[in-house]
């Protein structure tokens, strides 16, 4: 309820003063604040403000005329004119006008001073404010102790359509939710979080013939609440934003809560991917039960893809995006309807899809372009394109990691790259882990490795390029961007420091078999 026309027109010392025609509507008006003006007008009217003159200068009717028009532009509550001095009479034409636009016009006595008038005001304005204040603060008290009593978020929207004789629900950004209230089953008609603004509070009329007046709030973080109270009354009285604002300072508590909850159940699902990933478990009953608790489907096929943020210092940084970045996952695969699983350890970010293995191109083009918006680092790629259960997620993972790896060595960091491009080295990784393999490799490459620390001279960065070209010495000497007698000095030198001929085919397959599995070794 605001301080209105018919209340300030009641107040004794106004018993002479005389609105010169209403209705419902006028003598509903609200009226905000008073200020006295005379022409010109030069937009110094606030909206809903009632505004005292003597009309001095406004003895020609156009004069009068024009003065009364952009006082009712300026969305002015009243316009309360001092008849005696400079104006006896209202003009038919001014009548006229505010007849037409349901403006009212109210004649005073030239007796009652103007300050007396805008103590009436004045003091009328305050103590509906503090009525609504108090009103505020106790709706405020009362939401506070359902939540510290263990009420739902239903129960108290039910509260507040109590009070207010409005529908009311909420609508929630981070899992485009929408709660309401224990009055109302779910309804078929309310309002999405994208038909509403989100920046400033509106009100809107809907397609249903209700109008709604919505209320954006902050509930935590950079995530948005909006609570809509919503009629089918054409003419309703707004309830004030302060009032609302006091609301949604309890409501957030609900929210906080089950964030809460939400955010420790998380953790404790992501400790336990990683665990899962990792293969670190040996109690498989526990295991069981674990899967069982965080509704994980065992029945389902995952693939893998494995990600690394292109950024120095990876690890070290990535705990102040992680949770951003982990949204985005999840909203990507929300949109392509796959059902995720995902984890960061050690600077990766692993993330389990159940879908077709094809879509893994279409699930990252839509990441990297959320990535780009948000202006965070691109990311290298490793697939494995093997559908396992969640128990083989060690293999998966493992695959395409070393998918990643290999394929940032091979081609650069940005890259995709999956493990069926990376097939041989993933047979390798097997071969490497074989005691006399490791001697063999040890024992061939690390003299290239020392050579290359103490006179800089990256001699095993050599033989992977003349490997790869396949024995082009000018396809090599290009690549490496070197003279074809420096090429030749550093393959004698390789040769020397091995004890192997490059001439030789069985020498030459050693050596890369060598050079592959020493990569792998740093690959794992």
């Amino acid at each position: 309820m605001h301080f209105t026309i018919e209340q300030f027109l009641s107040h004794p010392l106004l018993k002479e003063a005389k609105l010169l025609f209403s209705n419902k509507a006028m003598l509903t008006q609200p009226i905000e604040s008073i200020s006295v003006i005379e022409t010109p007008v030069e937009r110094l009217i606030r909206e809903n403000e009632i505004v005292l003159t003597t009309a001095i200068g406004c003895e020609e009717n156009d004069t009068f005329k024009s003065f009364i028009k952009a006082i009712y532009a300026s969305h002015a509550a009243a316009i309360a004119i001092a008849i005696g001095r400079n104006v006896t009479t209202i003009p038919e034409s001014i009548l006229k006008f505010a007849r037409k636009h349901e403006f009212p016009i109210i004649l005073l006595p030239w007796k009652i001073r103007f300050s007396d008038i805008i103590k009436i005001v004045t003091e009328g304005v305050y103590k509906q404010k503090q009525y609504f204040a108090d009103k505020a603060d106790s709706l405020q008290r009362r939401l506070l102790q359902l939540y510290f009593e263990g009420d739902s978020l239903s129960r108290a929207l039910k509260l507040i359509e109590d009070e207010t004789g409005m529908q009311v629900y909420l609508l929630q950004e981070e899992f485009a939710a929408a709660f309401f209230s224990l009055n109302q089953e779910h309804p078929t008609n309310y309002l999405q979080y994208d038909q509403v603004q989100i920046d400033k509070p509106s009100v809107v009329c809907t397609i249903w013939n209700t109008r709604a007046q919505v209320f954006p709030f902050h509930i935590y973080d950079h995530y948005i609440g909006i609570i809509i109270l919503e009629t089918a009354m054409l003419s309703f009285e707004l309830i004030d934003w302060f009032v609302l604002e006091k609301i949604t300072i309890a409501l957030r508590l609900w929210f906080k809560k089950d964030r809460i909850l939400i955010e420790q159940e998380n953790k404790e699902k992501t400790e336990f991917i990683k665990t899962l990933v990792e293969g670190k478990y040996n109690d498989w009953k526990k295991i069981e039960k674990q899967v069982n608790r965080f509704n994980i489907d065992k029945s389902v096929k995952y693939f893998c893809i494995v990600g690394f943020a292109e950024m120095e210092d990876c690890e070290q940084k990535y705990s102040s995006f992680e949770s951003q970045i982990s949204k985005i996952a999840f909203d990507c695969a929300r949109s392509l309807r796959i059902e995720m699983i995902s984890t960061f350890q050690s600077g990766y970010l692993s993330i389990f899809l159940n879908s077709a293995v094809s879509l893994y191109n279409e699930f990252i083009d839509v990441f990297e372009e959320k990535l780009a918006i948000y202006c965070l680092p691109y990311f290298s790629w490793g697939i494995s394109e093997r559908l396992t259960d969640v128990y083989a997620f060690p293999h998966n993972y493992k695959d395409a990691k070393i998918a990643l790896e290999i394929g940032r060595r091979q081609k650069g960091p940005g890259t995709r790259n999956t493990s069926s491009d990376t097939s041989i080295f993933r047979l390798l990784s097997h071969l490497s882990e074989n005691k006399l393999a490791d001697d063999l490799v040890r024992q061939t490459i690390e003299p290239l490795i020392t050579y290359n620390r103490e006179r800089g001279l990256d001699l095993f960065r050599t033989l992977s390029y003349y490997i790869n070209y396949q024995g082009n010495i000018s396809q090599t000497a290009r690549a490496l961007a070197l003279q074809r007698q420096s090429l030749l000095y550093r393959l004698q030198k390789i040769e020397s420091l091995t004890g192997k001929s490059l001439s030789e085919p069985d020498d030459r397959f050693l050596l890369q078999l060598c050079q592959k599995l020493w990569t792998i070794s740093g690959v794992q």
